[in-house]
Formats: structure tokens, C-alpha cells, sequence
């Protein structure tokens, strides 16, 4: 179980980055690291100009694109706000289509594999552990459910944040930038944070 959950992190990762990044190139974004993992690398290629990096750290991954703190030609934050929704719904999307193909190979239905998914990660919040399916489909399709539960959420650094914080630009005019910078510094910070108390606190029970 534990080698399907482990690819299973590493193919939703890797999906969802990937996504981000065809996307962010299809809408005239250049892309300059994707990256498996966070912190320092322990392996890094050079590919089409974009970095690829492997960090220890495998817990998440990101897509480092041109223009993230200033507005430059083929950067994000110069690209029309509904590009950049695009760019960031893209890794949702793609592991929203994998959940779905999932479902329908362990349960030849959609709706079914989303309710098993759902009572699978009320047992594993409550520690009420009952039943797990041993299959990777059904591991791979519960981790990238997870990442769309979880990257659609309104916190800042996560893509569905991300999407609340670019609208706010009209408003902000000239101190947007500042104020996107630091909001996404304080959630990356909470993120990596939380991720250490959800480790803590399912390890106590091993």
C-alpha cells in the first residue's frame, strides 16, 4: 500500500505541474522551473529552458513562471486575469479528470468512486479506519481527489486562493503586487507548516 500511495503522490504531483505549465505556455506564459517537491533540489535538468527539479521534500510541488513579482512581457502577473484563472484551474482540472477515469475503472461509475473517496477521508480525519480498497486505481484516483479538494480551497498560495487574491487587482492598483507577494509568502509559510502538524499528528497513533 504504501508503494501505491507513493506513486500515486508522485503521478498527481507531477500531473498537476505539468498541467500548470502547458497551460501557462498555451497562453503566451513562459515557464522557468517545475519542480517535484520543495526547498533545495537533489537532482536538476535543464529541458526546453524550463528547470526540472526533485527535492526531498516530496510533499507538493510547484511551477515557478516568468513574472510572479513583477509585470513583464510573457509574465503572469502581466497576463489578462482570465488567463491566469486558466493557468491555475489547469492542475485542478487535470486531477479532476484523472479522479474521474479512476472511478470508472475500480467502480465503473463516477458518483460512486466520489462517495467512496469521500467516506475514505472522513475515516482518515476521524482515525476511524475501516476499510481501504487495495488497488493503485483506487489510490491513485483518492490522491487526486485529495489535491482538488485541497487546491480549490480560498487560502492564499493555493491555486483557488490565488484566483480570489488576482481579482482583487483592480482594486489595489498600484499596491497589488506588494500585497499578492505577501500574501502568497504568509500561506506558503502556514502551508508547509500545517503539512508538518497533519504528519505529527497521524504518526502518533504508529
Amino acid at each position: 500500500m504504501l508503494v501505491y500511495l507513493f506513486f500515486s503522490l508522485i503521478i498527481t504531483i507531477i500531473s498537476h505541474e505539468i498541467a500548470h505549465a502547458i497551460v501557462a505556455k498555451l497562453c503566451g506564459v513562459d515557464v522557468i522551473t517545475l519542480s517535484l517537491g520543495f526547498f533545495k533540489p537533489c537532482l536538476q535538468i535543464k529541458f526546453l529552458n524550463i528547470k526540472f527539479k526533485i527535492t526531498p521534500f516530496l510533499l507538493g510541488g510547484f511551477t515557478k513562471l516568468k513574472g510572479e513579482k513583477e509585470k513583464v512581457k510573457r509574465g503572469f502577473l502581466n497576463a489578462p486575469y482570465s488567463k491566469k484563472v486558466f493557468i491555475l484551474l489547469a492542475g485542478i482540472t487535470i486531477n479532476f479528470i484523472i479522479t474521474i477515469v479512476c472511478s470508472l475503472i475500480v467502480f465503473n461509475s463516477v458518483s460512486f468512486g466520489l462517495n467512496a473517496y469521500n467516506i475514505l477521508l472522513r475515516a482518515i480525519l476521524f482515525k476511524r479506519y475501516g476499510f481501504i480498497i487495495k488497488s493503485f486505481p483506487f489510490m491513485l484516483g483518492f490522491i487526486n481527489y485529495l489535491s482538488v479538494l485541497l487546491n480549490i480551497l480560498p487560502f492564499p498560495a493555493l491555486d483557488g486562493g490565488q484566483i480570489i487574491t488576482l481579482a482583487l487587482e483592480p482594486l489595489l492598483k498600484e499596491r497589488f503586487i506588494k500585497f499578492y507577494l505577501l500574501v502568497n509568502k504568509i500561506g506558503f509559510i502556514t502551508l508547509n507548516i500545517l503539512q508538518l502538524v497533519a504528519v505529527v499528528y497521524f504518526l502518533i497513533d504508529i
